[in-house]
């Protein structure tokens, strides 16, 4: 398979500091990370924990994708396993170095193919399920392509 290189890439960094209420943390309430406009194709995208993801009650998840797919981005996680010093790029979040996430791959049921960039028109959001995650930092970074005119993330 031939290597991909996207052309025109822009890069987005959000921080996402969990306090269990809604919208940073709260079981079904979606944390908004990056604002869509119009139509882009995400390349990559990274999460870092630098505070450990802590929980109301044991089972709390975290997911990261948009409204009509959860986990398009990463997997379903418990939130605990959520470390200071880890990347998030799969339900076993890892210290040190990880693969960074492309479309599809923590899913391979998923439509489309694995590793290969994905259009979306909905924001990105992180999906909190079952319990509150109360406490942590994520720190979130993407490398988009606008494909319409005045695309963009923020």
């Amino acid at each position: 398979m031939p290597f991909y290189k996207p052309t025109g890439l822009k890069h987005v960094r959000a921080t996402i500091t969990f306090d269990g209420t809604a919208g940073l943390g709260e079981a079904s309430t979606a944390v908004p990370v990056f604002t869509i406009a119009g139509r882009v194709l995400v390349e990559r995208i990274t999460a870092y924990c630098t505070v450990d993801l802590t929980e109301a009650m044991a089972t709390a998840t975290v997911a990261l994708g948009t409204a009509t797919d959860v986990d398009k981005f990463i997997a379903v996680t418990n939130s605990t396993a959520i470390d200071a010093g880890e990347w998030w790029a799969t339900a076993t979040p890892t210290a040190g170095a990880a693969s960074i996430t492309t479309p599809a791959v923590t899913d391979p049921t998923t439509a489309g193919v694995q590793g290969q960039p994905t259009a979306i028109d909905e924001d990105i959001i992180i999906t909190p399920a079952t319990q509150d995650t109360d406490a942590g930092t994520l720190v979130i970074d993407c490398w988009y392509e606008p494909i319409t005119a005045g695309a963009s993330l923020s």
